[in-house]
């Protein structure tokens, strides 16, 4: 499975976890995810698979959560946003 940075960030935001909360499930920094979201840094395949195995991803599940991202604005998944 490929994954793109955008397709990166939406799973994180989906799970509604921080970059830091998913560095320390990935073992990586919170900057170094927010690099590879921003297109700076490239995500390597092991760190796909790592992303994968820890959340239980498949192509059918990554594909209800591109769906569920889709529904909803990008502000929507940000909390402090809506206070």
């Amino acid at each position: 499975m490929k994954l793109t940075p955008l397709q990166l960030k939406k799973v994180r935001k989906v799970y509604g976890l921080t970059f830091g909360e998913l560095g320390a499930l990935l073992n990586v920094t919170d900057a170094h995810l927010c690099n590879i979201e921003k297109g700076k840094r490239r995500l390597t395949d092991r760190l796909m698979l790592r992303l994968s195995h820890e959340l239980e991803l498949t192509d059918e599940k990554l594909e209800r959560i591109n769906s569920i991202y889709d529904e909803f604005k990008k502000g929507e998944f940000d909390v402090s946003s809506n206070r």
